[in-house]
This record gives structure tokens, C-alpha cells and sequence, in this order.
């Protein structure tokens, strides 16, 4: 069957199988080529926007104001700001080394650790403090790409934010670690690569479509 919808997210499951995500529904994809992973009837008629499989073998659903849906073999949990997101509109959805799921929403990041939400804000105001792409890297960082305010970077070690600069755009739409510990960064019409060791920011080949 065609994939209905846009496709918002492609990511492994827990067994290493490729998930993608329509903002209808999700698709699996093997051999028989693809098919519907069988939730609509859990999700119901959700706009979906972000996916993420954790390494337990849940999978983590965020949508467009229908906020945060964990799903487990036979179960589904559904979260939102009554739990303790920021908002619930959910973009995007990543799982860090340590276990931990970072969530980024229209109105700044969650972190879920240990069955448990926290928010993570910063001295923003409301809109530039909208959240496309969140990530924790290898060494720990935490990267955040806005709808408006480009792409921070939180060193743990520091008392505060830390902007990065030279980026070719404001509006930053994923935000990606390879396993050169490089950080990728696309934006509207152009992809960056952060080189660690030392840190300096390259921008990879021609500007890139919008």
C-alpha cells in the first residue's frame, strides 16, 4: 500500500527494522515491502509528527497537540502537560545512551528519565523557545534546533546555555550525530557539519532545496 500522509520520521525499532512514520500513520517496511504497523485504531486520528523506538522496545509517538503516546505490546500511554510536557505539541523525540528520552515541543524540551518528566527551559522568549530537533550526543551535550532561534548547545558541565553561532539559518530542522561524533545540522536550505576536536562549523556542498 501507498504511505498516506507526510513522512515525519524513519527510525530502527528495537529488532533493527525500519519504521516509518506518516503523519497518518505509521508503516513497518521488510522484504514484503511496506505496511501499516496495525495502530491506527490505538492512536486514532492523530496528526502525527515525531517517532523515536527505544532500546525496551517501546515506541514513542509525538503528535500535533495530541501530545506524547508510549506504546507497548498490548498497552498504550498517553502524556501530555498534564504529566509533565512542555507543551503538547511534540516535534521531536530521541533517546540518549543512558536510556534517557528527550522530547522537544513548540514550547521547549522534556526530558523523561527513570519513569519520570522533567521540563527543560531556557531564558527565551515563548517563540524563539520552539523546539524542531533535540538530541544528546556521545559526550553528553545536549544539542536543540529551533523553529527561530537556530541551534543551542548545553554542555553539562556548564551553568548555562551556550548559543552556536555560524549557521547559515535560523530555522533549524533536524539535528544529527554520526558515528564520527560529528553533529549534522539541516536548516531551511542548507546542511551543516560541527567537527568536534576542534569544534568548527562546515557547511557540506551546495545549499539544498527548501
Amino acid at each position: 500500500p501507498g504511505l498516506g500522509g507526510e513522512i515525519r520520521a524513519i527510525f530502527e525499532d528495537a529488532q533493527g527494522s525500519p519504521c516509518i512514520l506518516a503523519t497518518d500513520e505509521p508503516f513497518e517496511f521488510d522484504e514484503r515491502g511496506f505496511r501499516p504497523a496495525g495502530l491506527k485504531e490505538k492512536i486514532g486520528d492523530l496528526r502525527l509528527q515525531s517517532g523515536c523506538a527505544d532500546r525496551e522496545g517501546n515506541l514513542w509517538i509525538g503528535s500535533a497537540y495530541g501530545g506524547l503516546n508510549r506504546l507497548r505490546p498490548q498497552h498504550l500511554s498517553v502524556f501530555s502537560t498534564k504529566n509533565g510536557l512542555t507543551h503538547n505539541d511534540v516535534w521531536s523525540i530521541s533517546e540518549a545512551r543512558d536510556g534517557t528520552v528527550w522530547i522537544g515541543t513548540s514550547d521547549g524540551v522534556t526530558q523523561f528519565k527513570d519513569g519520570h518528566f522533567e521540563k527543560w527551559r531556557a531564558p527565551f522568549t515563548r517563540q524563539d523557545w520552539s523546539i524542531r530537533s533535540v538530541i544528546q550526543d556521545t559526550a553528553g551535550g545536549l544539542w536543540v534546533g529551533t523553529a527561530f532561534a537556530g541551534t543551542w548547545h548545553f554542555q553539562q558541565t556548564n551553568s548555562g546555555w551556550l548559543h552556536l553561532m555560524g549557521l547559515p539559518a535560523a530555522q533549524t530542522r533536524v539535528v544529527f550525530e554520526d558515528r564520527s561524533q560529528n553533529i549534522w545540522i539541516g536548516s531551511r536550505g542548507s546542511l551543516s557539519r560541527m567537527i568536534p576536536k576542534p569544534a568548527s562549523v562546515r557547511h557540506e556542498g551546495q545549499p539544498l532545496l527548501n
